[in-house]
């Protein structure tokens, strides 16, 4: 209620005469010609009386609500206003206009305003209620509530205050006291929001006890939870057993469906209700987490409980409407069916006591605290506690103040001042709309029961007169300056409500008293907005403000004008905040309608304070402020502690500053790029330029790596504690360049010397520190494959000099690896496998691996050593070798495989050698040799291995053939004179010759021989048979030795057996004699002899070299060690032999290769150049082996011969088709 005047009421007796419980028979109103007079009654004259509206008053009532006695005045307002409003001197108006909707139901169980609007509808009305935009908090009640008696309009209406244009007046303390004798008493509230549509008469305590103990408890629940998996193991397990039991009892008969999908819920349903047990009372509960979150776990529930449901469904299904063979089946289905429903049950519950919990959280209860604000409250405000009183009849809102009443006489409450932080019961956790004044306040309360706070200003002074600004703007520039120098001593409720009701008038004033000038008229854009006129105040203010600190300033150097910067940025930007807030209507109003006009230079108000600052005062000391944080950056550099806190406070400030005056709502790090970054770079580059070439001149290059590379991780470290992100790149460049560009040369010259020494700890912090620049690394990488490739010379050249012409191929190949492995693992260790580094070392090793003292006898000679190395590896030797072991070695061969660049000579060589192992049976494993072959064939494809797998497959072919035969002999009733064995090998495939001598095979082999071509060709009609008699082997009995009880067993090869079963015949026999019977040429026939008279199984009479006209007769007086002895020996000039023979295979192979190879290019491309057709074959051929050019050339010759290609214009080949 507003009046100038304190309300006038009809007289009445005393409130002195009688006690404050006292009642008193209603009276009426004795002049019924002015319904706005009422009589002398015992009810204050400014209440509706229960008479009006709900029927009779009690005595109750009458005790709570006494009048305040004669002796106390009410207080008047300071500056009093005429009213803006016409009030009867009972404190009702009378509303009658027509417009404003129909009139007051006196039955109606719904307020009217709430149907209509605050304050719209007809009839007598509370003064307070007429006002529809509210101060303090925006709330409506719930229009489902029924009001117990008629006092509840006005407690809902009080919470709205008065409008903000206008003074009041309230009852003093005294009678506030009389009035509510019982304010301080608490009273039991409802114990459910929902209490109130149902009548609390009627509810027993023993239902109200079971819900506030058990459906409340916090074991609930868990309780609950428990029980659902504890029914979900048990489902679980019968439906296991129910599920095996159905299996073994009805077979395929059975149905299976409710025991798979109890299982599948009650798998997924055990773990579930684990977490949320979990998370409600370890995890995140409601209160930390959000609402949101609450209600998607109650969903997931609620998911949970569908198909836990449908579950229980099917279980019930099964035990209705199913027969069962066996009374254990039907007794576990029964008893599924019954735990499923006790889980689904206590799901249910859990479920819905969440939801209420959850609902009463969010819709108001009990031990709920208030959010707080931004702001911290100010010190100096009032604090006073509400308590609701309720009965069954009653109600009414009493105030308590924290410190006593007694203490602050005469002091009047005013509504509009205060800040409610709580609600009454009903919805003390409900969350409340503010108004804008108070929103940056920091208050935070526990709300028990029925209690609230309340932070009222006490005392006030009385704002200016909206209309003059210049009073009201002396009003505002005393409350800026208390917030700006003096805000540590707080700043009470009475000056903030009245600074922001201060910025409302002169925001919304109408007339411009004391002003003059066009801009401080009117209307402004059809509001009455002066927002203008007052930010260009603000403005000047800040400006003159932030004048005077600049002048402070100049009085502080080094880290005391550090401290003087960061505390008044402190001071500054928090009072920022606060008229910030202060300002909030000027924000909404005049500056967002600027902003959207696309009017520049117009700010919020707390960017308008960062503005100013750095217009005025950052520019002025911003190159000093700068100059003592690098000084104290350079003592932490320098060894000394420094309290970089100072420095971050002030790297913040800078970033804080950045605004982008195109749009204000953004920032940018222009400042702080500018006035920091900048200076900060090019101090620390002439700092770390200085100490570097000190620090060279005076010390090694290594200690000097290890000073770098400390100093390289201080600064990452220094941007991580004081220093902004943004510098990190910037900075990093910065000290790279300093450090380690400015010295690459020094460094790269001591790279040889580490190299040399084998210094892997240093040439890591080499490579660490050169890889922060560009192209740092490239003259590493050239050093270093040159020295690999020169220790790899040496390493070959060194064994070469040892081992002379008979140079052994492990040795050769051991020494290849032994430099590969020393560098590779460097690479690892210091150069962490670095890909360029990795490519120079490769480089080096292809180098010496195909170009050193070896090679160049033959530039064949790497891969044929290597095919040899691997032909000693798997061929069966006296010395075994591990499994482990040879598997290995085979992975280091192919490790020097990767490096040979002729690897069509490897193919050849190691096709050979296992063409003699697999025909010979020599292989030291099948599991060996297939694992080489696998590695080759991952190295260089199919077509490369496919030869040499066929291999296999025909000695396995041979296998069974062999089989086959034996099998026939049997069958057909021929023992076999000679236990043979025969290898079919596919010509394609073989790298074998046939041998250019003919050859008679002895009359013993010879019928052997024949029946295996019968049974052959039996098989295989159409096939021809080549014989490779100088394949062939065998063994021969020698019992005419005169000194062996025991006969020797002599292996020979097919050509020395022939020989030897001549002797069987007779003791002697000429050389023509021989020959004659084997018809073998003079070249394989001396071969074969020379092994036997070597081996002293055949005497020659006469000559050394057997010959024409030599005799050869048995030696009986043959001795040897060895029981078996070996005679099939091949030669050195055998093994001469093959090699040239090898070596002529593969450049014809290579002619071929080539042929075809630009043969497919011509086809594809039609027409090339010459130049281009040869880089093209290389590119192409590469892969198998490095092609001459010669040899090119001359291909192309040979294709243009035998018309596919033909010579065309500008040294142009065509294809011809």
């Amino acid at each position: 209620m507003t009046s100038s005047t304190p309300p006038q009421t009809e007289a009445g007796p005393s409130s002195s005469s009688r006690s404050p419980t006292s009642t008193r028979p209603l009276s009426t109103s004795t002049d019924t010609s002015n319904p706005r007079l009422r009589t002398a009654r015992t009810l204050p004259p400014w209440v509706v009386t229960h008479n009006e509206r709900y029927g009779p008053i009690t005595e109750e009532q009458l005790r709570l609500l006494n009048p305040p006695q004669p002796s106390t005045a009410p207080q008047r307002n300071a500056n009093p206003q005429p009213p803006q409003r016409r009030v009867s001197k009972d404190g009702f108006v009378s509303w009658d206009d027509p417009k404003l909707g129909p009139p007051q139901n006196e039955r109606g169980r719904i307020p009217h305003f709430f149907k209509y609007g605050r304050a719209s509808a007809r009839g007598r009305k509370w003064d307070h209620l007429r006002s529809a935009e509210p101060v303090i908090v925006s709330s409506h009640p719930s229009a489902f509530r029924q009001p117990p008696i008629s006092w509840e309009e006005f407690i809902r209406s009080s919470a709205w205050g008065r409008p903000a244009n206008e003074l009041s007046e309230v009852i003093d303390i005294e009678a506030l006291n009389q009035l509510q004798p019982t304010f301080n008493k608490e009273v039991e509230m409802p114990s459910h929001p929902s209490d109130h549509k149902h009548d609390r008469r009627r509810k027993s305590a023993f239902s109200k006890r079971v819900w506030n103990r058990f459906m409340r408890s916090t074991l609930s629940p868990l309780l609950f939870r428990l029980a659902v998996i504890i029914m979900s193991i048990v489902a679980l397990a019968i439906a296991a057993r129910l599920f095996e039991l159905e299996d073994e009892v009805l077979g395929e008969s059975a149905e299976r469906t409710q025991s798979i999908f109890a299982v599948a819920v009650d798998c997924v349903a055990i773990p579930f209700n684990g977490y949320m047990i979990w998370d409600e009372y370890t995890g995140k509960p409601l209160g930390l987490r959000s609402a949101v979150s609450k209600m998607s776990l109650i969903l997931l529930d609620l998911f949970f409980i569908i198909f836990k449901s449908a579950g229980t469904a099917l279980a019930f299904e099964h035990v209705v409407y199913h027969t069962f063979g066996d009374s254990v089946v039907r007794g576990l289905a029964k008893a599924l069916a019954s735990f499923m429903l006790l889980g689904l049950l206590a799901w249910t519950v859990n479920f819905t006591v969440n939801i209420f919990r959850v609902v009463e959280r969010l819709g108001g209860g009990e031990d709920e605290h208030m959010a707080s604000s931004e702001v911290p409250l100010p010190a100096a405000s009032q604090t006073y506690h509400g308590t609701l009183l309720r009965s069954r009849r009653t109600a009414c809102l009493s105030f308590l103040p924290s410190s006593s009443f007694s203490k602050i006489p005469s002091q009047r409450v005013d509504p509009s001042a205060a800040y409610i932080v709580g609600q009454s019961a009903h919805a003390s956790r409900r969350s409340i709309t503010l108004h804008p004044a108070f929103r940056p306040l920091d208050c935070a309360a526990s709300v028990l029961s029925t209690r609230f706070m309340m932070v009222a200003r006490m005392g006030m002074p009385p704002v200016p007169n909206r209309e003059d600004i210049k009073a009201t703007w002396k009003y505002l520039e005393d409350g800026i300056t208390r917030i700006m120098e003096d805000l540590e001593q707080g700043m009470d409720m009475q000056m903030y409500m009245g600074v922001y009701t201060a910025v409302h008038n002169f925001c919304t004033s109408q007339k411009a008293v004391g002003l003059s000038g066009p801009s401080m008229t009117t209307s402004h854009r059809g509001a009455h907005l002066l927002g203008e006129d007052l930010y260009n105040h603000l403005i000047k203010y800040l400006q003159r403000h932030l004048g005077d600190l600049v002048q402070s300033s100049k009085s502080h150097t080094d880290e005391a004008l550090l401290t003087y910067y960061i505390k008044e940025w402190n001071r500054y930007t928090v009072a920022a905040k606060y008229i910030h807030h202060l300002f909030q209507y000027l924000n909404r109003h005049w500056v967002k309608r600027e902003i959207d006009e696309g009017k520049k230079n117009i700010y919020d108000v707390y960017t308008l304070h960062l503005v100013q600052w750095r217009k005025v005062l950052f520019e002025q000391v911003s190159e000093k402020v700068m100059d003592a944080v690098l000084k104290l950056v350079e003592k932490q550099r320098n060894g000394e502690t420094i309290e970089y806190g100072q420095i971050k406070q002030v790297v913040d400030s800078f970033v804080s500053l950045g605004l982008d005056e195109a749009d204000p709502s953004k920032s940018t790090l222009d400042v702080y790029r500018y006035h920091f970054e900048r200076p900060f770079l090019a101090a620390t580059k002439e700092f770390y330029q200085a100490e570097s070439k000190q620090f060279v001149s005076e010390n090694s290059v290594v200690e000097y790596m290890k000073k770098a590379e400390s100093r390289l991780a201080e600064e990452e470290e220094r941007v991580n504690m004081y220093l902004h992100q943004d510098i990190a790149l910037p900075l990093k460049r910065c000290c790279n360049q300093a450090l380690i560009a400015d010295h690459s040369a020094l460094l790269r010259e001591e790279f040889q010397v580490l190299l040399d020494n084998d210094r892997e700890e240093d040439m890591a912090r080499m490579y660490n520190l050169l890889s922060r620049i560009p192209d740092g690394l490239d003259p590493l990488r050239t050093r270093f494959e040159t020295h690999v490739r020169k220790a790899g010379l040496s390493a070959v050249q060194k064994v070469q000099s040892s081992e002379g012409d008979k140079l052994e191929p492990k040795v050769y190949v051991d020494a290849l690896l032994e430099i590969h492995t020393q560098y590779q693992g460097l690479v690892k260790r210091a150069f962490t496998d670095e890909p360029e580094f990795t490519r120079s070392l490769d480089n080096a090793c292809r180098e010496f691996v195909n170009r050193n003292e070896v090679c160049k006898s033959g530039s064949n000679k790497s891969p044929e050593l290597l095919a040899k190395y691997t032909d000693v590896l798997l061929r069966k030797s006296t010395t075994s070798i591990e499994e482990a072991d040879l598997e290995r070695t085979l992975s280091q061969i192919m490790t020097v495989f990767k490096y040979i660049e002729d690897k069509d000579v490897f193919q050849k060589f190691y096709s050979r050698m296992l063409a003699r192992r697999l025909v010979h049976s020599n292989s030291s494993s099948d599991d060996a040799e297939t694992s080489m072959i696998s590695k080759l064939k991952e190295a260089c494809g199919f077509e490369y291995t496919n030869k040499l797998q066929r291999m296999f497959q025909d000695m396995q072919i041979s296998k069974d053939l062999n089989k086959e035969f034996r099998d026939h002999l049997e069958t057909v009733g021929n023992a076999k004179a000679v236990d043979s064995t025969f290898s079919i090998l596919g010509t394609g495939f073989w790298p074998l010759t046939p041998p250019s001598t003919h050859f008679d095979p002895p009359p013993e082999i010879a019928t052997e021989i024949e029946r295996f071509v019968r049974f052959y060709k039996h098989k295989h009609d159409g096939r021809k048979l080549t014989w490779l008699w100088h394949l062939c082997k065998g063994e021969i009995k020698a019992g005419y030795c005169k000194n062996s009880k025991t006969p020797y067993t002599f292996q020979v090869s097919i050509y020395q057996m022939s020989i030897l079963l001549l002797f069987n015949e007779k003791d002697t026999y000429t050389y023509d004699d021989i020959s004659s019977a084997t018809q073998l040429s003079s070249e394989v026939l001396d071969q074969a002899l020379a092994v036997i008279l070597k081996a002293k199984v055949l005497l020659m009479d006469g000559g050394d070299k057997p010959g024409p006209g030599k005799s050869f007769r048995l030696n009986y007086d043959f001795k040897s060690k060895k029981i078996r002895v070996n005679l099939n020996l091949g030669g050195i000039k055998e093994a001469k032999q093959e090699e040239v023979e090898t070596n002529k295979t593969i450049e014809e192979d290579r002619k071929l290769v080539l042929q075809s190879a630009i043969v497919r290019i011509m086809k594809a491309r039609k027409k090339m150049k010459h130049t281009q057709l040869v880089s093209e074959t290389i590119n192409q051929i590469r892969s198998r082996f490095v092609p001459k050019v010669g040899d090119i050339k001359k291909c192309i010759e040979i294709l243009l011969d035998k018309e596919y290609l033909e010579r065309l214009d500008d040294d142009e080949l065509g294809y011809l088709a």
